[in-house]
């Protein structure tokens, strides 16, 4: 449920439609002017972030859209979890000021902390986040699986990506500490425990001139030590095997002959390679569980569609009581009880006065 306070702000705000969205444009290209050309002798700049906060959620409350009853028939692993991590849906209101205050944060972060204010690969993932929970409210109820889905995926990519490199800033008090700190921590030491496992010496050290960890270790053919540098591409599981793989092909077939040829042969075709397998196992899982009849071409061609009943999406029975809204979607009488609203038009639908009795 929505709190009144929001009820009431997104009605005033409608009832003067034109007024609030002027001041709304306004004030966010006022803030975005002090924060891209900051006036000089004129401390005004303070204001920029405020301002275009302000106008954020002024344009907010323009578009909220009506309250609409939730699919709380959904059975899917991300809708169960999103109810637990917003409070059983109180939260949910909030999203778009949520989203309005993390592009602020980013773009003042990127103004005043980084060197190169351009939007880098970690900024597309916090504004991706930021515009899933902004369109959260507008995805029609019978996208919900896939809308939880959606917003729980980028709140997962923040938490692995984002949140730990910034924590690693604050720790180390450099706002423009590396991103290669996750090959020193999640690739670097475990691919040198891996090949020492498989019998290659090898050890992990800084190397001049870059950020990223070096693994060095020496061929039995050629008598040279060979460093092979882990930058922040590499940070991964599939990176991880990648470099596994490179380093036991420069270990093994090295030697004065073909230099490290077999090595750069290795690092070129590598991925490649792993990633058709990978891409071939998951292929091949979701088409073993996938049912024959929705997969594109099949020789056997779904010859009838059952109806059924939008809310919990199991096929209409004569020996349970349904209900047909005039938009033409149907219900089960115990699945729109407790809403008494149709989820894709959002009409009433009035139930005879006993549950058994449909009114259509």
């Amino acid at each position: 449920m929505e709190p009144m306070w929001l009820e009431t702000w997104t009605a005033s705000a409608k009832e003067y439609r034109r007024t609030i969205v002027l001041a709304a444009l306004l004030t966010t290209f006022t803030g975005l002017a002090l924060l891209i050309d900051r006036p000089k002798g004129v401390a005004l700049e303070w204001l920029g972030v405020p301002l275009v906060a302000f106008g954020g959620v002024l344009l907010v409350l323009i578009v909220w859209p009506p309250r609409r009853p939730n699919l709380d028939s959904s059975t899917s692993v991300a809708c169960h979890l999103l109810r637990r991590l917003t409070w059983d849906g109180r939260l949910v209101p909030l999203f778009p000021f949520v989203g309005v205050a993390i592009i602020v944060a980013d773009l003042l972060y990127n103004v005043t902390l980084s060197r190169t204010p351009a939007l880098q690969t970690e900024d597309t993932i916090v504004l991706l986040g930021a515009f899933t929970l902004l369109g959260y409210k507008f995805v029609p109820a019978r996208f919900a699986r896939e809308r939880d889905f959606g917003l729980l995926f980028f709140l997962c990519l923040n938490a692995i990506l984002v949140v730990p490199l910034l924590a690693a800033r604050t720790y180390f008090a450099d706002a423009e500490h590396s991103v290669d700190v996750y090959s020193w921590v999640a690739l670097a030491p475990e691919t040198s425990a891996v090949l020492s496992l498989l019998g290659v010496e090898n050890s992990v050290h800084a190397v001049a001139g870059s950020t990223a960890p070096g693994l060095t270790f020496t061929p039995q053919q050629l008598q040279v030590q060979v460093t092979v540098v882990i930058t922040t591409a590499c940070s991964g599981i599939y990176s991880f095997g990648i470099m596994a793989v490179i380093v036991l092909v420069g270990y093994y077939s090295a030697s004065p002959q073909t230099e490290l040829q077999d090595m750069l042969l290795a690092h070129s075709y590598a991925g490649w390679i792993i990633f058709l397998g990978w891409i071939g196992l998951f292929w091949g899982i979701l088409f073993k569980f996938l049912p024959k009849g929705r997969i594109i071409g099949s020789p056997t061609p779904v010859s009838h569609r059952e109806s059924q009943c939008v809310a919990c999406t199991r096929a209409l029975s004569p020996t349970i009581a349904a209900v047909r809204c005039s938009c033409g979607a149907y219900y089960h009488v115990t699945c729109i009880a407790k809403e008494l609203r149709c989820l894709q038009c959002g009409k009433a639908i009035e139930l005879g006065p006993e549950k058994n009795t449909v009114i259509l």
